[in-house]
């Protein structure tokens, strides 16, 4: 609702900055596509690389001689030239135990931590007072499907009935459906007022790309639909429309930050409508500073947001009262609580003015409107996470709010302030474990003795042939068992592989390692199962001998 226009940085739409991003994952290989685990603890690092520390009297250049190993310009690191997880192992046995050598490891990878890249991060206090960075650990909502109804969204460049309109240059990683324009009536819902595209980058605006700030959801699709015309104002008919519009086009969670004083049966009819169509409706409380909930939020069912301040205290002009379900986010221009030399507002990129379309910066803003947003986003991630309707998000959003105010539900905070940490959590302990079949399947094979001409402690690797995949394609898992002395296979070994997907899913499958000892498993990635890092652990048992375990990633994304 209110904006206050206080630039951080400047970005015309003419000039594309390039960041460096990293993958899904939350790192990118410098060296090698694959990356594997040292089998005996199950850590990520470069295939093929040993980093080796030398007696003072040895010969680097030597002892890479010796064991037929390249040695790599950017240090002292060696290279097996392969991804070959057991040569790897067995050439760091062999290292450690010459003379010449004081240690030899893996060369391990460090992963970007939950902080991103983007320079007015900095600024986005709202963000880390919900707790993303941990909720992003776990996802940044693939699969889940946000409508905006709002003034639009600047998603598109183009010109429409004569009107040039331009993309919001931090949307370059965003998910855009096709969406429509009831104030215009056509299907280009772009914003000539600034404000949806604000409240759509709190949501989903891209993140790690060097560029503006970050969006709490920035995998989620958005559908925008545009229902309030250049001045921020639109009819209570054509808002129905767009909740309608939404709930009948995908969208798993609708955003509604906009509201006005009186109830109506339009607008009454199209929230129920939504509503039993199983979709979380999350709107603004207000901005009046009274006690009364604005509508849609009063109605029952909708998720209605109150705003809090850079000091997680109600914001002056934040509606309260009756009907009040959370709190979040909304932001301060008046004021610097958080102390980052800017004022509190809520910091996205949008256009600078309705006049000037074509240049971009980031805003501080505040009002309900956009704590809605913040809530709208965590309900993405939760959706990602695999819940199901409505009122399961409600439910978990209320259940792992952070208390504030009165113990328990109030009427100035709801049932307190979102927590996305805390709710993507919950979500990922309830998450069932289904079963193995068809989704992971070992392949069948006969048991064996043990070989007998193998002594000593043994190890288990896991490899599969690629680091990335795309969504339902079969990923082949290959378990090996070796003796860690003799290097011998080893058959008959008991092998347990547990598969977690990036939506909390957890796939298992046990075989026996053949008379190679190998253990064949068959993955196929699913919509379902979430886009990014899967991670497999792997844990081997044999009788008399123990157990010995390890575990390795690999990457889903649409690659379309």
């Amino acid at each position: 609702m209110k904006k206050q226009i206080r630039t951080a940085q400047k970005l015309l739409i003419a000039v594309l900055l390039v960041g460096t991003s990293l993958t899904g994952a939350g790192f990118a290989s410098e060296t090698s596509a694959v990356i594997f685990n040292t089998p005996s603890l199950g850590i990520p690092h470069a295939a093929g690389e040993i980093v080796v520390k030398m007696k003072p009297s040895a010969s680097f250049t030597e002892v890479a001689k010796t064991y037929e190993l390249k040695v790599l310009a950017r240090g002292k690191r060696l290279s097996t030239d392969s991804a070959d997880e057991a040569l790897l192992t067995r050439t760091l046995t062999r290292l450690r135990q010459d003379p010449r050598v004081i240690a030899a490891e893996p060369n391990y990878l460090a992963f970007a931590l939950g902080r991103p890249n983007d320079p007015d991060y900095q600024y986005q206090w709202h963000l880390r007072m919900i707790g993303v960075e941990s909720a992003w650990e776990f996802t940044k909502g693939a699969g889940a499907v946000v409508g905006v109804v709002d003034t639009g969204i600047a998603y598109e460049t183009a010109v429409r009935d004569g009107k040039a309109y331009f993309a919001s240059p931090d949307f370059a990683g965003t998910h855009f459906l096709s969406g429509y324009d009831f104030v215009n009536g056509d299907s280009f819902p772009n914003d000539d007022n600034g404000h949806g595209t604000h409240i759509a980058g709190t949501i989903a605006e891209a993140v790690n790309n060097g560029l503006a700030g970050a969006g709490i959801a920035p995998s989620a699709s958005i559908l925008p639909i545009k229902v309030l015309n250049r001045y921020g104002a639109g009819t209570y008919a054509d808002i129905a429309d767009g909740i309608r519009y939404a709930a009948d086009h995908g969208a798993s969670v609708i955003n509604l930050s906009l509201g006005g004083s009186v109830d109506s049966f339009v607008l009454r009819d199209a929230v129920s409508y939504a509503l039993d169509r199983r979709v979380a409706l999350i709107a603004a409380a207000g901005n009046s500073g009274t006690g009364q909930i604005f509508y849609p939020a009063a109605y029952t069912g909708v998720i209605s947001v109150g705003a809090v301040d850079g000091r997680g205290l109600k914001a002056r002009y934040s509606n309260y009262g009756a009907g009040l379900t959370l709190a979040a986010p909304g932001g301060d221009t008046r004021n610097d609580y958080t102390g980052d030399g800017v004022d509190d507002g809520i910091a996205q990129m949008t256009m600078r003015s309705r006049t000037r379309l074509d240049e971009f910066e980031t805003i501080f803003a505040q009002g309900t409107s956009m704590a809605a947003a913040h809530v709208t986003g965590v309900a993405a991630l939760v959706y990602a996470q695999g819940a199901h309707t409505g009122d399961e998000v409600r439910r978990i959003l209320t259940e792992t709010a952070s208390d504030a105010g009165e113990p328990g539900w109030d009427s100035l905070y709801g049932y307190g302030i979102v927590n996305a940490a805390r709710a993507i959590g919950v979500r990922g302990s309830e998450s069932p474990a289904p079963s193995p079949s068809p989704s992971l399947t070992p392949t069948p094979t006969p048991s064996a003795s043990p070989t007998s001409e193998v002594t000593g402690v043994f190890e288990v690797t896991v490899t599969t042939p690629k680091s990335e995949y795309d969504f339902y394609e079969r990923v082949p898992i290959t378990v090996a068992v070796y003796d860690q002395v003799s290097h011998g296979v080893l058959s008959g070994v008991t092998i347990e592989l547990t598969l977690l997907t990036p939506r909390g899913k957890t796939l298992t499958g046990s075989t026996t390692s053949n008379a190679e000892g190998e253990g064949a498993f068959l993955f196929k990635t699913r919509r379902t199962y979430g886009e990014g890092l899967h991670l497999i652990n792997v844990t081997a048992s044999l009788t008399g001998r123990g157990t010995a375990s390890t575990s390795t990633t690999f990457v889903v994304r649409d690659l379309d």
